[in-house]
């Protein structure tokens, strides 16, 4: 792992990585270190699937989302966090 400091990354690192969409492009020692950090930090684990249901409902808003089931999915999973 060159070039990589065999360290935990912080919440701070990992969530930069996740709102700059690096961690799902990354892949090799970045990621994996990212991911041995949300193993044991369920904080960042729920940003990252907060992050990841923005992403979906900003395609939803776009019209990328052609599927209709995936769609009203979606809508419904939106809906209830927004009651929740």
């Amino acid at each position: 792992m060159e070039g990589y400091r065999m360290k935990f990354w912080s919440c701070r690192d990992v969530a930069r990585m996740m709102a700059s969409g690096e961690f799902d492009e990354t892949s090799g020692a970045r990621k994996l270190l990212a991911q041995i950090h949300l193993l044991g930090c369920r904080h960042c684990r729920k940003f990252l699937r907060q992050m990841r249901l923005l992403g979906q409902a900003i395609r939803l808003s776009f019209g990328r989302l052609r599927d209709s089931a995936t769609r009203e999915a979606l809508e419904g999973r939106l809906i209830a966090r927004l009651k929740a």
